[in-house]
């Protein structure tokens, strides 16, 4: 599989209209990925899709300088419901399920990987396991992180089977299984919120001191985890311990203009929402770390830059995307 790492042709987004989903009529955050897209447009093309009743400002005023597409889909999670570069020239398409049934309704999300492998001239394998790209994390050179206790949920079937399919379509030489994911993930566990691969042998992993709070086993059991393991040559891996901003709670402001439907997902005034950094973008040249108005987000940054050197660490206030369920990494599908 390939790793984000490596050198992009472009960074697919989706323009999001769904008011069930995204607070204050969906305004503030189109908003948001306009302003997204703009900043990746600096370091690399942006195909920014949009359903046809629902045109960006920045495409109808002809202000950003890159690929649109007409595409159909029922909400922007283009990392999980997108194909997923296997190299240079394959893609695999797996099955989609809405996060076990977290909206019902998502016909057309299924028939976004498919759309995403035309956009670039490939015809995508196809898979019957479950599974999101948010889960998915390799360091190119034949390992993969990913979150077993989701993974399991999704495909109930033997561990080993799954494994073996895995390896054989993603062309892996080996899983590393991480137990569980980030507490308060709706999606139920993925990777791109706990550790993630920064170059080959480097992995980044969120982060907490703080005993009472309840990511701190599972962080701890991932590291311990991640400490055992080698990469295919037999070397062990870098692992840099990113701080996991403190969990904060949807207040009413984050509520309003909320449209329920019969299958949305109930937003509560006073939910414990935990963030993460480690859901973060990587471009050309750069990388884009998610910021929330939190104390710990100047140290994330340290961090990044010292990890990432030479490459360009830009900060992106992301709170808005963290309130629909997910992050800036969520929401971009790199190829």
């Amino acid at each position: 599989m390939k790793a984000e790492f490596e050198w992009h042709k472009c960074t697919i987004l989706l323009y999001p209209e769904r008011k069930d989903v995204w607070r204050k009529e969906a305004i503030p955050i189109k908003e948001t990925i306009e302003q997204l897209a703009q900043l990746i447009s600096k370091y690399e093309p942006v195909l920014l899709g949009y359903n046809e009743n629902n045109v960006p400002k920045i495409v109808s005023s002809g202000y950003l300088k890159s690929f649109n597409i007409k595409i159909e889909y029922d909400d922007i999670w283009v990392r999980d419901t997108g194909a997923i570069p296997v190299n240079n020239d394959e893609m695999v398409a797996f099955a989609f399920d809405a996060w076990s049934g977290l909206y019902e309704n998502a016909e057309r999300d299924v028939t976004v990987a498919d759309k995403v492998g035309q956009l670039c001239g490939v015809e995508p394998k196809k898979s019957n396991l479950v599974l999101e790209g948010g889960n998915l994390t390799s360091d190119g050179n034949g390992t993969l992180l990913t979150i077993k206790d989701s993974v399991l949920k999704r495909n109930p079937k033997p561990l080993e089977e799954i494994e073996k399919e895995m390896k054989e379509i993603l062309k892996l030489r080996q899983i590393i299984w991480i137990e569980k994911g980030l507490v308060f993930d709706e999606t139920g566990g993925h990777i791109d919120n706990l550790c993630v691969f920064a170059n080959k042998n480097t992995i980044l992993l969120s982060w907490t001191d703080d005993k009472s709070n309840p990511q701190y086993e599972i962080s701890k059991e991932t590291f311990d985890t991640l400490s055992k393991a080698k990469d295919v040559e037999g070397e062990p891996y870098k692992i840099v311990k990113v701080p996991l901003p403190d969990i904060f709670h949807r207040t009413e402001d984050d509520c309003e203009g909320i449209h329920l439907r019969n299958d949305s997902k109930n937003r509560l005034i006073n939910e414990p929402i935990q963030a993460s950094y480690i859901n973060f973008i990587f471009l050309n040249g750069a990388v884009i770390v998610p910021q929330f108005g939190l104390k710990q987000d100047e140290e994330a940054l340290k961090v990044f830059r010292k990890t990432f050197g030479s490459v360009a660490v830009i900060p992106f206030f992301a709170r808005e995307i963290v309130l629909g369920g997910g992050g800036i990494h969520c929401v971009s599908r790199n190829v």
